[in-house]
C-alpha cells in the first residue's frame, strides 16, 4: 500500500475508533513494535473492564500462554504469579520475556 492509498482508506473510516486501529496498525505495520497491538487490545472496552477486575487482585495465575494468555499477561504484568499451560513444549518457558 503507497500513502495515496492509505489516505484514501482513512478518508472511507467513519468513526474515530476505526480511524484508531488503522493508525495503529500502520505504526505496527512500519515498526514491528508490537505495543501497537497492544494498544488497540487495550482500547476495547471488555478488555478495560477485564483489566479492571485484574487490578483488583494480587497473585493471580494464568492458564494458557496462548496468544490470549500473552495478551492477559501484557495488561498488568505486576499482577501474576505465573502462567501454566496444559500444553507440555510450553512448560519451563519464559512469556513476554
Amino acid at each position: 500500500m503507497n500513502i495515496t492509498d492509505g489516505r484514501k482508506i482513512y478518508q472511507h473510516l467513519q468513526d474515530d475508533f476505526s480511524k484508531y486501529i488503522f493508525e495503529k496498525r500502520l505504526l505496527y505495520s512500519a515498526t514491528g513494535d508490537e505495543r501497537h497491538i497492544l494498544d488497540i487490545i487495550a482500547s476495547i472496552p471488555e478488555v478495560q473492564a477485564l483489566k479492571a477486575l485484574i487490578d483488583q487482585q494480587r497473585n493471580n495465575l494464568i492458564f494458557g500462554a496462548g496468544g490470549y494468555g500473552k495478551v492477559v499477561c501484557a495488561l498488568a504484568t505486576d499482577h501474576f504469579i505465573g502462567i501454566c499451560d496444559n500444553d507440555v513444549k510450553k512448560w519451563g518457558e519464559k512469556l513476554g520475556g
